[in-house]
């Protein structure tokens, strides 16, 4: 019969040998281009370094394998960049296989000079202008006077285009002093306003937020829960979250007292609103 004190040493000898890996990541640092800096060419070759106390095996660029350069100890990759932001997802790997991703942006926005800039069909003010997804502008309501009504009209600069052209959808209630905010669907959300350039009475402000989806130049109308949206020449800002996406709405020209007596004052109050599916 084997004691059990015979047996410690073998099974430690056997525990010595397997093995142990050190799992700190490799650092990877972009070398070229600088990335802070807005691309005017949709071409660029991407470099970096990347570093462990063991060596590096593979670098990797949106999934593409990089080409290493022994003598300068880089990798670089050929990139073409759409226009706006691109992620540039790179992941490194040791000869362990301890691996690291890391995201970069570069922001592509080539500037250009037109002689003849397209021009809207009429003056406007008090309106929002917003870009798409697919990098159109909107030009949403305002007012074609000072003090005059609003309208519903949008109008789109698609891109790349020469001249703005009438959306199909017009917004339900005509409106100016909005805001308009491209949401995470595409969708962009019309908030708030008034019917016309000179409020004089909260009954001047539009409360109905109504969603303008670019895909069928349609809109549809959005329901507030709690109290409606009455102010105008306000702020919006657009937030996403782990849970959720949200809009703080801050200032403007409103009602301040809410209730069977509404006043028109200048807001100081911060509203926010989650957008819910």
């Amino acid at each position: 019969m084997f004691r059990i004190s015979a047996l410690l040493p073998v099974m430690l000898l056997a525990a010595c040998e397997r093995p142990f890996v050190d799992v700190t990541e490799p650092k990877v640092v972009v070398v070229s281009p600088d990335l802070s800096e807005v691309l005017q060419q949709p071409q660029l070759e991407l470099t970096v370094r990347a570093g462990s106390f063991r060596n590096i095996d593979a670098v990797s660029v949106n999934g593409v394998l990089m080409e290493y350069a022994v003598q300068e100890r880089t990798w670089s990759q050929n990139l073409q960049a759409r226009r706006g932001l691109n992620a540039l997802i790179i992941e490194a790997a040791d000869t362990e296989g301890v691996t690291s991703i890391d995201t970069a942006y570069a922001l592509h926005l080539p500037s250009q000079h037109v002689a003849n800039s397209p021009a809207l069909p009429s003056a406007r003010g008090g309106h929002t202008t917003t870009r798409t997804r697919d990098q159109d502008l909107l030009v949403i309501g305002g007012t074609t006077r000072v003090d005059g009504p609003a309208n519903t009209t949008v109008y789109i600069l698609s891109y790349p285009g020469s001249g703005f052209r009438a959306s199909a959808g017009r917004l339900s209630q005509a409106r100016t002093g909005h805001t308009a905010t491209l949401l995470r669907d595409g969708r962009v959300l019309v908030l708030g306003g008034s019917r016309t350039g000179r409020i004089v009475s909260v009954s001047d402000l539009v409360e109905t937020p109504e969603a303008y989806d670019p895909s069928t130049q349609s809109f549809e109308k959005w329901v507030v829960v709690g109290e409606p949206i009455r102010r105008a020449l306000h702020t919006a800002i657009y937030r996403q979250t782990g849970s959720g996406e949200y809009l703080d709405l801050y200032g403007g020209l409103g009602d301040t007292r809410y209730g069977s007596s509404p006043s028109l004052g200048v807001r100081p109050d911060l509203r926010t609103f989650r957008i819910g599916r």
